[in-house]
């Protein structure tokens, strides 16, 4: 899911694992992520079309935007668990405390 942050720049969460893929991204970088996503996504769709068809699954993925970037700060934070890389949590955990920060002094 793609999120427009409170300072104009960008976020991707993800609704799979609930975890941040990345912030603080302008629009060029975005846009190379998820035509780079969308490759492989193509690549694996083509390549499980015939064994979904066989079996007669018919999948819909559903895409919404109804997310805040402070509720996908926060979602990620309580779901960090399924986040192994601590770093990237820091990271994380550092951007919603200055959101945070930066709405409490409104």
């Amino acid at each position: 899911m793609i999120i427009q942050q409170p300072d104009g720049k960008w976020a991707m969460f993800s609704n799979i694992s609930d975890t941040l893929l990345g912030f603080d991204m302008t629009k060029e970088e975005l846009i190379e992520i998820v035509v780079e996503r969308a490759a492989a996504k193509a690549r694996w769709d083509i390549e499980n079309s015939f064994e979904q068809l066989e079996k007669g699954l018919d999948v819909n993925f559903v895409f919404r935007s109804d997310m805040s970037f402070e509720e996908a700060l926060k979602r990620h934070t309580e779901f960090k668990a399924n986040c192994k890389d601590e770093n990237w949590n820091s990271q994380v955990e550092q951007k919603l405390k200055e959101i945070t920060d930066a709405s409490e002094q409104k």
